[in-house]
């Protein structure tokens, strides 16, 4: 698993003395952590933080915490890294580390620091990869286009509302030597969604899940509607 988190969080600017990640919810729940807590209904094998250098030791100072909540079998590995192009760039600093060392056969999740939900477990049919979706109408969010009646992903389009079903920030990957393949090629671009239209591209086979009573705080706003419905 690995969470990527080297913007500075300029949306937040001012709102408080640190890093998005780890801005405080009304609770006194770090951002990350409570992001983290989406998978409780998973094991994790190996979890990577990508995160700046000017906060490393306060990533470290929490990582008994975080393993307290994601019971890495392989513990937490805190990488610290300038400021990258985009998250895609900050994605594969620890996707690199993750391909040199962790076996290519296990599903890869990524995760946003920024929204919370209850990822629900899932057997299912052979698939490439799996994104979430929560049901919203927001312009600031990507969206997923599936085939009539079924969970099979046709599109995703970023910030257009072309559905009711908005992507969480949790991207799962089953085709690991694909995900390998076209990660490169996408050095630069925007938005970690953008790796499953490069694998539709490639005919692979996308299914998609909902996740129920989903929290964001990814902005400033959606911050603030937290402390005001406290």
């Amino acid at each position: 698993m690995i969470m990527p988190m080297l913007g500075k969080g300029t949306r937040m600017q001012g709102c408080q003395a640190t890093c998005k990640p780890l801005m405080t919810l009304p609770d006194g729940t770090r951002f990350f952590m409570r992001a983290l807590e989406s998978l409780k209904n998973y094991k994790v094998n190996v979890l990577i933080l990508v995160v700046l250098p000017e906060y490393f030791n306060d990533f470290c100072d929490l990582a008994p915490q975080v393993q307290e909540i994601v019971h890495a079998k392989e513990g937490i590995k805190i990488m610290q890294h300038e400021a990258t192009p985009s998250p895609i760039d900050t994605f594969l600093i620890g996707f690199d580390r993750l391909w040199l060392y962790t076996s290519r056969n296990l599903p890869l999740f990524v995760l946003d620091c920024d929204i919370y939900g209850e990822i629900p477990e899932f057997r299912g049919e052979l698939e490439d990869g799996r994104l979430f979706w929560f049901p919203s109408d927001a312009p600031n969010k990507s969206y997923i286009e599936t085939e009539e009646g079924t969970d099979v992903v046709k599109r995703v389009v970023e910030k257009q509302v072309i559905s009711n079903k908005a992507v969480m920030g949790a991207y799962l990957f089953e085709n690991i030597p694909l995900l390998h393949r076209i990660a490169e090629t996408l050095r630069g671009e925007e938005y970690i969604s953008q790796l499953f239209d490069r694998m539709l591209e490639e005919k692979a086979h996308i299914m998609s899940s909902e996740v129920a009573s989903v929290t964001n705080f990814g902005t400033l706003e959606e911050l603030n509607n937290l402390y005001e419905t406290r």
